[in-house]
């Protein structure tokens, strides 16, 4: 390989991710609607952003583990596990359609569902 097709691989590949990292940018995400737990994959309880006054705490105590998560207006986010590692209580706040907390050891899943996800000018 040339000095030529080292400096041709490396511009071809700082375009790549320059390309990926802008049309990321035009990607917004809308907040959620309503937050969902799920625990080993069966819905567990779902809440409306809309009906919660002030912080929602609700305990999820199954035969894994035991997980405390907050909800307020607009955001959700695991305050207590009993799992080892704590991961979801790091994930911190989440508040977009889409986003998600997992505690594996725990099979905890809280998702935000609802709202729109829009693209601005790129539209694949």
């Amino acid at each position: 390989m040339t000095a030529a097709d080292k400096f041709i691989t490396v511009l071809l590949a700082l375009i790549l991710v320059a390309a990926m990292l802008l049309s990321s940018l035009f990607i917004v995400r809308s907040g959620g609607e309503r937050v969902v737990i799920s625990v080993n994959g069966e819905n567990y309880a779902s809440y409306n952003f809309s009906d919660i006054d002030g912080v929602k705490t609700v305990e999820v105590k199954t035969e894994f583990g035991c997980n405390t998560v907050k909800i307020d207006k607009n955001s959700a986010w695991i305050e207590e596990s009993d799992c080892p590692d704590k991961l979801d209580i790091k994930a911190g706040k989440i508040s977009k359609t889409n986003q998600m907390i997992v505690c594996i050891p725990n099979r905890l899943m809280v998702e935000i569902k609802g709202g729109e996800t829009k693209a601005d000018r790129v539209t694949y």
